[in-house]
């Protein structure tokens, strides 16, 4: 199987491949043979890879604690309310 792999600028190929052996005994009338087959893939495998900076990390991580402590304080309003 032959599968392409882009990543930026560069362009692999990749083959994988599955070996089968078993003895043969022929008779004198046969002649040994070897059989190749291949099976090229219709996908292509493309990665793009960007870097995210770092204040939007910040934002996403101070978004996240934000919504957690809105949740606890909405849960903790409902449970005091029903006390």
């Amino acid at each position: 199987r032959i599968i392409k792999h882009v990543s930026g600028s560069t362009d692999t190929i990749a083959y994988k491949y599955t070996v089968h052996s078993n003895k043969f005994e022929a008779s004198d009338k046969q002649a040994p043979s070897v059989a190749f087959s291949y099976d090229l893939s219709p996908i292509s495998i493309v990665v793009h890879q960007t870097r995210t900076p770092a204040y939007r990390f910040l934002t996403s991580t101070c978004a996240i604690i934000g919504g957690v402590f809105t949740v606890i304080g909405l849960l903790e309003s409902i449970l005091h309310h029903t006390a």
